[in-house]
């Protein structure tokens, strides 16, 4: 059984690749409300993630890791209810106030969004919610909306969408840039939308990029991304399910000076950054913080029953 962990989860169903590339899928210029900008958005010192609950295995609790101290190496953890749901990961809101999460059964779930410092909740959508955009006032959902299948934004108020990425065959999460102005999503490939344009391209990466994710980092000049591609043949020595391997890498956003952060036998995924030089990782045990310059890894919470060791 796999637990969900972290915050802002960017993970999709891989799709096969033929020989020649597919189309890519059609992107619609979009402007966030610049009018409203949020507090401390480019503070990214805290994120949410599900454990499982003590008392019933089934069950799982949501809860909020806020790094802290010289060095983020101090971690603040708090409980903020149970929850009944083993769905996607919580997702936390750029000025850290509000959180939405899935409630429900599997197949039935729909998406609520708590006010943290009211301590009210209401019913948001019953569309799959990817993440929150830079303003706290968009997430994006992927649906069959008004032009088809794709990635849109939602306004958490209006519940208006836009379209933001449509014609892909297997609409997937996304990944805002800080500043509001691109976009990270999988098809098969990784892709990345200009919205001030609506282009899109291809990302060059050393790898193929797996559907457990990528993210941007603070400044958008790198990207995070979890691939299973086997070029240097010691991913898939977990020869009771290899399929779950994968390791991370970070590389600038034209494909350049990509690196391998981790090397793991378990399954590193939904990868996101808190600080230019941390990155946070769920695996199926626990979540972990990774040092981009030293490699270092550290527990930050466990998920699980079962400890391991890594």
């Amino acid at each position: 059984m796999t637990a969900i962990a972290v915050l802002t989860a960017v993970t999709a169903t891989a799709s096969g690749c033929g020989d020649s590339p597919a189309p890519l899928p059609t992107g619609h210029a979009f402007k966030l409300d610049s009018q409203r900008p949020t507090p401390d958005a480019g503070r990214r010192d805290m994120f949410a993630f599900r454990r499982f609950a003590i008392r019933r295995f089934a069950d799982t609790e949501i809860w909020t890791a806020r790094l802290r101290g010289p060095g983020r190496q101090q971690v603040q953890l708090r409980r903020i209810r149970a929850s009944e749901s083993s769905g996607p990961s919580p997702l936390l809101s750029p000025d850290r106030r509000y959180l939405i999460s899935t409630r429900g059964a599997e197949g039935s779930e729909r998406y609520f969004i708590d006010d943290l410092q009211t301590r009210t909740s209401r019913p948001l959508t019953g569309r799959k919610v990817t993440g929150w955009a830079p303003d706290g006032h968009h997430v994006t959902v992927t649906t069959t909306g008004p032009q088809g299948p794709g990635i849109y934004a939602l306004n958490i108020t209006s519940r208006e969408l836009s379209p933001l990425l449509t014609g892909i065959r297997h609409p997937s999460p996304a990944h805002w840039a800080p500043d509001g102005t691109r976009l990270l999503a999988y098809d098969g490939e990784l892709i990345e939308l200009d919205l001030r344009t609506g282009r899109a391209r291809r990302l060059a990466l050393a790898h193929s990029v797996d559907a457990a994710g990528a993210a941007y980092s603070p400044s958008g000049r790198r990207i995070v991304y979890a691939t299973d591609d086997d070029k240097n043949g010691d991913i898939s020595e977990n020869e009771s399910d290899p399929y779950t391997a994968r390791e991370l890498h970070i590389a600038d956003t034209d494909g350049r000076n990509d690196q391998r952060l981790t090397r793991s036998l378990d399954d590193d995924e939904d990868p996101i950054y808190l600080t230019e030089h941390t990155v946070v990782t769920r695996t199926s045990y626990a979540v972990l913080a990774v040092d981009t310059r030293t490699r270092r890894v550290r527990t930050i919470a466990r998920v699980s029953y079962l400890p391991r060791s890594r």
